[in-house]
């Protein structure tokens, strides 16, 4: 049987602030996204030829911003 493991990471500024109703958005649609992924993720198994028997649900550990303000 073989494993397929990875990891995803993104960071990425931005030239404006953002306040915490932008970023509790930004992370729900965020979310939102990674759900959706994990089944894109059997779907590209299966279109690679092979099936996922198990997958582990795809995780997003923390999702934070420095909510820095306009100077």
């Amino acid at each position: 049987m073989a494993t397929i493991t990875g990891t995803l990471n993104f960071d990425f500024e931005t030239d404006k602030p953002i306040t915490e109703e932008q970023f509790k958005n930004f992370k729900h649609k965020i979310n939102k996204m990674v759900d959706d992924w994990e089944m894109m993720v059997y779907d590209a198994a299966n279109e690679s030829g092979f099936e996922a028997d198990s997958i582990h649900p795809i995780l997003l550990d923390e999702l934070e911003c420095d909510f820095e303000t306009e100077e």
